[in-house]
Parts: C-alpha cells; structure tokens; sequence
C-alpha cells in the first residue's frame, strides 16, 4: 500500500456526512441540557440542526437509539481507550486494573448531569432492547477479562478461578458501583472505586505475588 493511499483525504461527501452528524448531535446536546430528555422530539433536534426528519432517520433509528450512540460515545468507549491506556500504564495485571478503576472514577467525578441523564434514560429503556443492552454491558466485562487472562499468563493473577468468572465479577462490580452513581448523587463513588481496587488486588493476585 503507498503512502498516498493510507493519507488519502476524506471524500467531499464523507466530510459533507460528518458534518450533519456532528449537527445533529450538537443539537440534542443542547437540547438535552435545556430540558429533559423524554420531552425532546425528534422535530425539535431537526429544526435545532437544520435537517429534515428524513436526514435524521438515515443516521438514526430513532432518538432513542440517539441517546444510545451519545452515550456509549461518553461511556463505553471511553472505557476502552481506558482500557488501553491501563496497558500503557503497566506491564502488571493488577496495576492495569488499578488504573482502570481509578480512571473510571475519576471520568464519573467530572461527569456533568446531562452524562448522568443520559446514562439513566439508557439503562431506564434497556428492558426493551435486550439485545443491544447485553452487548453494552457485557463490553467492559470482556475488557477486564482480556486484562484478567493476561496476567494469568504472566502469573501475576489467580487461576484459582477463570478469567471469565473474574472479569465478571469484577465489571459486574463496576457496573453495580456506577448504577448507584447514576441514581444518587451523593453516592461516594471515589471512594467505592477506591475500595473495589483494593478488594481486587487482595483477591485477585496470584500467591507469592509481591504486595506493591
């Protein structure tokens, strides 16, 4: 492959749909912001992006499925540049997951309310869309079990247990500690985060493992 190809510009008409999109997120953002999220309608993100019902309707099946992209944008993904990111940050299993908490609880910190909305409308409407809401919550557990599998490789975690079984304790925790977060909050979400790495590393770590 050249070099001219894998710098090749993004086509006119691409650039042209990104842009759309773009608007139309920028407008239910802030219509999101303004009032709550089950009184927005679909007219009204149009006529705040300037696009027909028939331009929104070929980027989204509905505005629910809206909330969905905004937020496994916010949440999801992040998760997994998190995820990476906790690889770069140590070469040691439970270091990484350590990270990983202590990012996530630091992104939940600064979350504004509309994050949080959002987060609540998603889980509120998860009962009906099964599927979709199984592939969401099962992302980050499939993140931590590849994290879990490598450090028992190396040693550095138990094989007392498979990493399937750990990943899914241990994401179904983070789950459990964000749900609370979204519903309250007051809920000390810092300092739970803080206690589940310290749980994890007690329980996680592989016997004859160094205490660091």
């Amino acid at each position: 492959m050249t070099q001219s190809l894998l710098t090749a510009p993004i086509s006119r008409r691409e650039r042209r749909k990104r842009e759309v999109q773009d608007r139309i997120i920028e407008a239910s953002i802030e219509l999101f912001t303004e009032q709550d999220c089950e009184a927005v309608t679909v007219e009204q993100i149009c006529e705040r992006a300037d696009v027909s019902r028939k331009t929104f309707y070929n980027y989204y099946l509905s505005k629910q499925y809206l909330i969905y992209a905004l937020t496994e944008s916010i949440v999801y993904d992040e998760a997994a540049r998190i995820a990476e990111a906790a690889r770069a940050h140590s070469d040691n299993a439970i270091e990484r997951l350590k990270f990983l908490l202590d990012a996530m609880a630091s992104i939940l910190r600064n979350f504004a309310a509309l994050e949080r909305t959002l987060m609540r409308h998603t889980m509120k409407d998860a009962a009906r869309d099964d599927e979709r809401a199984a592939e969401r919550w099962h992302h980050l557990d499939n993140l931590i079990i590849g994290l879990i599998a490598e450090g028992q490789e190396r040693g550095e975690i138990t094989t007392a247990f498979s990493a399937q079984f750990l990943g899914e304790i241990t994401g179904g925790s983070l789950n459990s500690i964000t749900v609370n977060w979204v519903y309250d909050e007051n809920y000390p979400v810092t300092e739970r985060l803080a206690d589940l790495a310290r749980f994890l590393e007690g329980t996680l770590k592989a016997p004859g493992q160094p205490t660091k």
